[in-house]
């Protein structure tokens, strides 16, 4: 059963179909059964005592009852209807009109005035469903009937007079109110549709409907000890069973018979030693009112709450068909995070079934290498201002995937303001962040390819010169310096061509955020010359680097990323020329001291319109023609941002340039400063002079292994320059052929990490099963080893292609190394070194 909820507006609207535009069929019924009624009533009234009056005078509860169902505008015909009924009905009771007049008169009166003020009251048409109704009821029933009684007798009394006038007030008043508090509601209890009838059946009201009957006869009429009160207790049963309308009606019933008995004297209120028939009235009226009046309070009581039961009930019901409906992830835990409850879309997304989540600790799914980077939520995060807090995070689901989720937790706290639970709302992202993944990288890749036309440009100038010096090489032969000179060119300009290369792998890699210290400074002085190399003919970018503290938290590639983004819309914005300037300064605190590091990129070009820079930050939103540009730079600029914990804002006016802004937090370590960096950058092994090794005389015996003759070759070349034993292997089969039958121990092994059948890893692993005080060094030209690191057994690593320096001092290193752990298994102190 659907239940509305009750308030005043909400019931004055239920029934303003009769408050203003009532139609006349219901106005004409509701008068033609008030003057059905009000004829009944004057009749009773008269028949039971015509001197006395009844102990219960229903003429006012009629007549109230039929205001409280119309309209105000339609009161005039029912009250007429009624007056003229009780009237000529009363003139065939009485010789006197004013005798005959005086009931009406008060009926209407303290009708009109007690159905005003409940209209008041109940701000628009009054009904009964709460404890407040029925005590509004009570107490206005008592002022209308004083007011109308008072009137009645008064005219009575200025036409015939009175020798009792206060005891005819108060014996009519007494009667009127009882009579509007039983017949009023009776009434409107059943006018009103019920909201606990449906717990009765019609066995039970036949049970009830005897009971009344008999234990009234019995009660009223055929026994006269006190202890036939106890019928009472048929009222309690009408009250808890069936509510204000059972325990109306048979208290109307009852009221009539006990009313019966006090006017024919019989019964507990018949007329006793010393009592007048005044005083057994008065007696049977205060009885009436303080068990009518109980028992309608407990009536309204369990109905009101049956009305907050049946609310609670459908409150509760539409609350879990929301919770377990919603698309995204929630879950109800204790302030401590114990889950207490959760939905389908939080169990679908982690993959555990409900009664598995029930219980733990939602922290506890978290993956154990999620990026501390990429947090926004304390350790505590109820705490955080509001109750509130918001975190990327990454869960773990039952089949072991990485569920990528938004999770939003706020505080509930109960009436008493204290935390009793928290909600935990996990949006699952895990498919967009895939798709993230691939945007940022197709952008990387078309970025390549403007790339790559500078790169060529700079790689074939590098080739030229070591073409060309390796051509003049042969004349310069005979001059030794010369040749040593061409022979560094060369050098040189391998070295650059690495570096060319190791940045474009850098630049195109595929791989999720790896957040570290950097220096902002260092990213962008080694950045300079690629971003010259993107922009077009006649821009130039320019460097002023003034921040004091440059040291942030992020993944250098990334923020690399963001910079190439800029610089490009920098110089698509100027296709005549100008110049692109990347300033960072300090965003000082109230005391000077740097709170935030600010990043602005300048350019000198055409602006962009005020309409359009709400949008530039929306994916794929471009004002390029077609082929020229995906519209994802800058919504891809602002993401980077914002993950780092930043922002980004943009300043342009037209014709004279734009300025993007971005304000990065400073990472943990502060005060780097890309000179401090560069001072501070760890060199584990000096680069020695050549004097110091070259044509020493080494004793010990270095392995070299290598698939590739002419590497291989070339560091065994240097190493027997220094004096070095050298073995060479062409796989890790030679090697350990070599290492089994070589005349002197194996003090280094020199591998490279991927060769065809066993890698180099493997091949170190079995020499030092077989040779315990071998020293291993890896050699590699991938540049993406960080997945093996862990087989590499701690060994360093050196990139390809290797300086000759490098190699002899890591070498050098290893034989230390090597010469420390004999001695101290020997005991024999190390000589200085």
């Amino acid at each position: 059963m659907r239940i509305a909820p009750r308030s005043r507006t909400s019931r004055a609207r239920g029934h303003e179909p009769s408050t203003t535009t009532a139609r006349p069929s219901r106005a004409a019924t509701v008068t033609a059964l008030t003057g059905i009624a009000a004829a009944l009533a004057v009749v009773w009234t008269h028949w039971l005592n015509p001197s006395l009056g009844a102990g219960v005078a229903p003429l006012t509860g009629v007549a109230l009852a039929a205001l409280l169902l119309l309209p105000p505008r339609r009161w005039p015909l029912p009250l007429a209807v009624l007056a003229i009924v009780a009237t000529g009905i009363g003139l065939a009771y009485d010789t006197t009109v004013v005798r005959a007049i005086a009931p009406a008169v008060a009926a209407t009166i303290g009708a009109v005035l007690a159905a005003t003020l409940l209209r008041i009251f109940a701000n628009g048409p009054f009904t009964l469903r709460r404890v407040i109704d029925v005590a509004a009821l009570i107490a206005t029933g008592a002022a209308g009937t004083i007011i109308g009684s008072a009137a009645g007798v008064a005219l009575i009394a200025a036409i015939h007079g009175t020798d009792d006038a206060l005891g005819e007030l108060a014996r009519g008043s007494a009667a009127a109110w009882l009579g509007i508090v039983l017949v009023t509601t009776v009434v409107l209890s059943w006018s009103t549709p019920s909201v606990t009838l449906h717990r009765t059946d019609a066995r039970e009201v036949a049970v009830l409907g005897v009971a009344v009957c008999a234990g009234s006869i019995l009660a009223f009429r055929v026994s006269s000890d006190p202890r036939s009160f106890v019928v009472v207790l048929v009222l309690v049963w009408a009250a808890t069973r069936f509510r204000l309308r059972g325990v109306s009606t048979a208290a109307l019933a009852m009221a009539a018979m006990a009313d019966w008995s006090v006017a024919r004297q019989v019964g507990p209120f018949g007329t006793g030693a010393g009592n007048t028939t005044a005083t057994t009235l008065a007696t049977f009226q205060s009885f009436a009112g303080v068990a009518v009046c109980g028992l309608f309070f407990l009536a309204a009581a369990l109905d009101e709450r049956d009305v907050a039961e049946a609310h609670r009930a459908v409150v509760s019901d539409r609350f879990r068909r929301t919770f377990d409906t919603t698309p995204v992830g929630i879950a109800i835990t204790t302030p401590a995070g114990t889950v207490i409850d959760a939905n389908a879309a939080l169990c679908r997304a982690l993959g555990y079934p409900h009664h598995e989540l029930l219980g733990i600790d939602l922290d506890s799914l978290r993956s154990s290498d999620e990026p501390s980077g990429e947090l926004r939520l304390p350790e505590h995060p109820l705490a955080a201002d509001g109750g509130h807090a918001i975190a990327e995070r990454r869960y773990v689901a039952a089949n072991g995937e990485t569920v990528f989720a938004e999770v939003s937790e706020s505080l509930v706290r109960g009436a008493d303001g204290r935390t009793d639970s928290a909600i935990v709302i996990v949006h699952d992202v895990t498919q967009r962040k895939g798709l993230e993944e691939q945007v940022l990288h197709a952008q990387k890749m078309g970025t390549v390819g403007r790339l790559a036309g500078g790169i060529a440009h700079d790689f074939n100038n590098l080739i030229a010169v070591m073409r060309g010096q390796s051509e003049m090489l042969e004349d310069d032969l005979a001059v030794l310096d010369q040749a040593r000179h061409r022979l560094a060119s060369m050098q040189r300009a391998t070295d650059r061509a690495a570096a060319l290369t190791d940045d474009l792998l850098s630049f195109s890699r595929r791989s999720a955020d790896e957040p570290e210290a950097i220096d902002l400074h260092e990213v962008v002085t080694s950045a300079h010359g690629m971003l010259n190399q993107l922009v077009g003919a006649g821009v130039t970018v320019e460097l002023d680097l003034a921040a004091t503290d440059a040291g942030i938290d992020a993944d250098p590639r990334r923020i690399e990323q963001v910079l190439v983004n800029l610089v490009i819309n920098a110089s698509d914005a100027m296709p005549y020329g100008g110049r692109v300037t990347i300033a960072t300064t300090d965003d000082s605190g109230p005391d000077g001291s740097p709170r935030a590091l600010r990043v602005a990129v300048t350019d000198t070009g055409a602006g962009i319109p005020p309409h359009l820079q709400r949008r530039i930050f929306e994916p794929f939103f471009t004002t390029k023609p077609p082929g020229s540009g995906t519209g994802l730079g800058l919504s891809t600029a602002d993401a980077v941002v914002r993950r780092c914990g930043g922002s980004i804002t943009v300043d342009s006016r037209l014709g004279v340039g734009t300025t993007f802004v971005l304000t990065l937090p400073l990472g943990a370590t502060t005060g780097i400063t890309a000179a401090g960096a560069a001072a501070s950058a760890p060199t584990p092994f000096g680069a020695p002079d050549p004097s110091e090794w070259s044509g020493s005389a080494a004793h010990e015996t270095i392995l070299v292994v290598d698939d590739e003759p002419e590497v291989r070759a070339n560091a065994a070349r240097i190493l027997r320059d220094c004096g070095y034993r050298v073995l060479e292997a062409a796989d890790a089969a030679s090697a350990l052929v070599m290492a089994s039958t070589a005349t002197a121990p194996i003090d280094v092994l020199v591998s490279d990490v991927v060769m065809p059948g066993m890698g180099g890893p493997e091949l170190a692993e079995q020499i030092l099963d077989r040779f315990p005080d071998v020293e291993v060094l890896f050699v590699s030209g991938y540049p993406e080893m960080e997945p093996l690191s862990p087989c590499l057994r701690g060994a360093p690593l050196l990139r390809k292609p290797v300086h000759a320096t490098a190699l002899i001092t890591h070498v050098q290193h290893a034989l230390a190394l090597q010469d420390t752990r004999i001695r101290a298994r020997s005991g024999t102190r190390p000589p200085a070194r």
